[in-house]
């Protein structure tokens, strides 16, 4: 076993990585039956399919069905989810403006954004519409 500790400000995490990896390559010659990387969903050198990735229809249905069923509307969630990926060059702007790099804080808040999103969505999009319908 081996205990890595780096020290990574100012560097992007594939970077890091991508350093380690030289590292080990150049510093630590292993047997040759023993260098072999294997990860989920490769099994004797082919690739196998997970059915919960993103091209499966499951996860983007079920959210759009829980929405519609909520709303009593078809056409409120659709609403909602093509406001969603409107901030996204917001943020690449931002990560580009200030020099920063896309890293697990970015992602975590590109995460928080997404739900802000929904539910401004929700709460002003959606209300907003029924409102003036009211009218």
């Amino acid at each position: 076993m081996v205990k890595v500790e780096v020290d990574y400000f100012g560097r992007s995490i594939g970077d890091v990585v991508a350093g380690i990896k030289e590292g080990i390559a150049r510093e630590i010659v292993l047997p040759e039956a023993t260098h072999h990387l294997r990860r989920y969903g490769q099994r004797a050198g082919r690739s196998v399919r997970r059915p919960d990735r993103a091209d499966h229809p499951g996860p983007r249905a079920r959210p759009y069905m829980v929405m519609a069923a909520q709303f009593e509307s078809l056409i409120d969630p659709f609403v909602i989810f093509l406001a969603l990926p409107l901030p996204f060059p917001g943020v690449l702007l931002g990560l580009y403006a200030f020099d920063m790099t896309f890293n697990m804080f970015s992602f975590i808040g590109i995460i928080l954004l997404v739900g802000t999103g929904i539910n401004n969505g929700i709460i002003n999009l959606v209300d907003y519409i029924n409102t003036l319908r009211a009218r």
